[in-house]
């Protein structure tokens, strides 16, 4: 409203101007609603290539753990060939070569439902378990390539401990993973590698230290070691830690990183005791 004067300057009137601003509300509302459904098909656009992603890191965590015992079943099985080829056949040894494949088989199809399971959300199967069987199962699968790598392994397993909750298959896969880095730690430290495992108890806890004498963690990344999709391999992925911290806090325990005096990395599974009334000898089957 504007006022309307007259020629001598005495207020005569005004002037009231009316402006239908219905087309300009709905340009505004059709260009908010176009940009919130821009920003609704980049939220589904960022989320398909999360999806994509994911079904790569699994892809490729599949491939990783299944390698393992397909590569022991192949081993097994050549060496049963090898004594079907023999003069005097050794059915004890050919017996334990066809158990073992057996038992690698068994292993393989348990990751596969273990997978499963995770991409379908379910709870973990977390039981009693034994940490020095665990370990035992785990480390069998790295004959080869500790006697490739020429690699000596020293084992000190405290002959008691409690048992500890954790998901069985997970708590190998973990072990498997930190002793295969141990391994390609040491590669210019051949032949005289050496991977220590140790198992101990710490009060109402329980702790197992895998270490070797390789070139160690820099100093300058200690602290990043955990974190996703960071790497100190050239062509490293940076998951495998970060899983591994991932399922060991899911035990209730801590996975700790560190380097020995001297020479070499350390890295320590703290888990909780079992309550005592589970708690048994937890030593390793033959």
């Amino acid at each position: 409203m504007a006022p309307l004067l007259g020629r001598n300057g005495q207020l005569i009137g005004s002037v009231l101007t009316f402006r239908d601003t219905a087309p300009i509300r709905r340009r505004m509302l059709a260009a908010l609603e176009a940009s919130e459904s821009r920003l609704r098909q980049h939220e589904l656009e960022l989320a398909r290539v999360t999806r994509i992603n994911t079904m790569g890191e699994m892809a490729s965590g599949i491939a990783h753990e299944i390698n393992q015992p397909l590569s022991a079943i192949m081993s097994y099985c050549q060496a049963g060939l090898s004594l079907l080829e023999d003069d005097e056949l050794d059915t004890a040894m050919l017996r334990r070569a066809l158990t073992s494949s057996v038992s690698q088989a068994d292993r393989a199809g348990r990751i596969i439902r273990r997978l499963r399971e995770f991409v379908t959300q379910k709870n973990q199967q977390l039981t009693p378990v034994q940490l020095n069987q665990a370990v035992h199962n785990a480390l069998s699968l790295l004959d080869y390539e500790l006697h490739d790598h020429d690699i000596h392994i020293e084992q000190n397993f405290a002959p008691e401990l409690p048992l500890v909750y954790a998901d069985t298959i997970q708590l190998e896969q973990v072990v498997l993973n930190l002793a295969r880095n141990a391994v390609e730690a040491m590669e210019q430290t051949r032949p005289w590698g050496r991977l220590s495992i140790t198992t101990r108890r710490q009060g109402e806890r329980v702790q197992l230290i895998i270490s070797d004498n390789g070139c160690g963690i820099p100093s300058d990344k200690l602290d990043r070691i955990f974190d996703p999709f960071f790497s100190t391999k050239p062509n490293g992925m940076g998951l495998g830690l970060a899983i591994c911290q991932t399922a060991v806090e899911a035990f209730g325990g801590k996975l700790i990183a560190g380097n020995k005096p001297g020479s070499g990395a350390e890295f320590i599974i703290d888990l909780p005791c079992a309550p005592r009334d589970m708690a048994v000898t937890s030593g390793v089957e033959a």
